[in-house]
């Protein structure tokens, strides 16, 4: 009996489920890396499929090698992601709510309030409806408290719905999207405003959740679960930046120093969404940790119409971009690839720069011109055949759809000149007459010029 009792002890402590680490635990075991380093302070950080955005005198983007690129010429102070895909940014070159979109298009979505230019913008974030939220804290202090948070709503108009607070900076939208929570900066508290019911109404009026101390804090996040995260600024105590974790009840759940004198601010990323990602300041950039507690992905935003859209140039020392398409040639064909044929001008350019083994190959122009301008496989662009053979089978109607932007058209969008030459063979043979229509010619997909033949079969006459 005595034997039977242990094993059923033992069969029933195997049976119960083991604890979850609380987020104490999880930030303890948490690993910093230098991610990223920048020209100076940074703030803003947003993760995008594998890539890294934020501000530091120009949009930055770290690339998964870890590499800085320039992104964007404008000033930004915070970014945000929507679950669509769009980054917002508030802009202090333009005085504006800027949306980024997928395809590289920067639209204004908000530079004025009651016929005024907006003044200073600092940090970003959506409700659940799909409106717009930012602070202001141009000119604010303790003793001088007029900084303001704006809403634009979803049918575009710009609001004042929060005001009188010193330095309003970090600001988020809970998951529940029942409260903005407010990082007021120069008091070092953390408020509370409740959201109203409709988008006519102002904020509710501001309760503590949390106080600081230190030196008060900058941006947050929410994770998964409903937990504040926030970048505490600078302790004095430690010298050191530092992550503070609050429950939706204002108790700590958990702290996690950062190695910079300053942390600006966080969000979530990652394969998992379990991995932060913050900026900071001596040393600047951008520093990354592993702490398996899921990020909440963000209000999925709405379609705002854009005032509209800036003019942007690409960063300085941007490289040229030329694509060579050969028609049925093999990949193994160049020397340049190990191939029989002499190809020198194109083993000169290939020392110059890098050689790609894993192109995908249809065997078929119209397919392959399709996945190689998209970078999509040539079904999900519906050139599943030749663009003369069009059917109603799905993945084979040769009708590029319109979400599938072209390479020229993202590159056009970020500054550069686009021209296309000799062979196109992706247009519909029905569309190719002088009457059009021309949304699936060169200059419909984001090519400036074009000089060369529209079907397959056909000569310079």
């Amino acid at each position: 009996m005595h034997q039977l009792r242990a094993v059923l002890a033992a069969f029933v402590a195997y049976a119960l489920p083991l604890p979850a680490a609380s987020i104490a635990d999880q930030l303890a075991a948490a690993k910093w890396t230098h991610y990223a380093k920048a020209p100076g302070y940074s703030e803003g950080p947003t993760w995008l499929n594998g890539e890294v955005f934020f501000c530091s005198g120009a949009l930055l983007k770290v690339n998964a090698a870890g590499k800085v690129f320039p992104w964007l010429d404008v000033n930004p102070a915070g970014t945000f992601l929507r679950r669509d895909g769009q980054i917002l940014i508030v802009d202090n070159r333009h005085k504006a709510v800027l949306a980024l979109a997928t395809n590289g298009t920067v639209s204004v979505l908000a530079d004025s309030f009651e016929g005024k230019p907006l003044r200073g913008l600092n940090d970003v974030t959506v409700d659940a409806r799909g409106n717009i939220y930012w602070t202001d804290p141009e000119g604010s202090s303790l003793a001088k408290p007029v900084g303001d948070i704006y809403r634009l709503s979803v049918a575009g108009k710009v609001t004042r719905v929060a005001g009188g607070f010193a330095f309003p900076n970090g600001l988020d939208v809970d998951p529940a999207s029942k409260s903005l929570y407010l990082i007021e900066s120069q008091s070092k508290k953390i408020l509370r405003l409740p959201l109203p019911a409709n988008d006519d109404a102002p904020l509710g009026a501001p309760e503590l959740f949390y106080d600081l101390g230190g030196s008060g804090g900058d941006g947050c996040v929410f994770d998964a679960e409903g937990n504040f995260w926030v970048a505490d600024f600078h302790r004095p105590d430690t010298k050191k930046g530092r992550i503070t974790v609050l429950s939706p009840a204002g108790k700590v759940l958990g702290q996690l120093d950062v190695p910079a004198q300053v942390v600006s601010n966080i969000t979530f990323g990652g394969t998992n969404h379990d991995e932060i990602f913050c900026t900071t300041g001596t040393p600047d950039g951008v520093f990354h940790a592993k702490v398996g507690v899921k990020g909440f992905t963000g209000h999925p935003g709405a379609e705002l119409k854009p005032l509209r859209t800036l003019a942007t140039l690409p960063h300085e020392g941007a490289p040229n971009v030329v694509i060579v398409l050969l028609d049925d040639v093999g990949f193994g064909t160049c020397s340049t690839f190990g191939g029989p044929v002499p190809t020198p001008a194109l083993d000169r350019v290939a020392k110059e720069g890098l050689r790609f083994n894993q192109f995908h190959t249809t065997a078929l122009c119209s397919p392959t011109r399709a996945a190689m301008l998209t970078g999509r496989n040539h079904h999900a662009v519906h050139m599943g055949g030749i663009a003369e053979g069009g059917s109603a089978f799905p993945g084979y109607d040769c009708i590029i759809p319109r979400e599938a932007a072209s390479v020229a058209e993202v590159l056009k969008h970020s500054g550069y000149s686009t021209a296309a030459f000799g062979k196109w063979h992706l247009t519909p043979l029905r569309e190719q007459s002088l009457t059009g229509p021309f949304d699936r010619w060169p200059m419909g997909l984001g090519f400036e010029r074009f000089y060369g033949i529209l079907s397959a079969e056909a000569s310079q006459y």
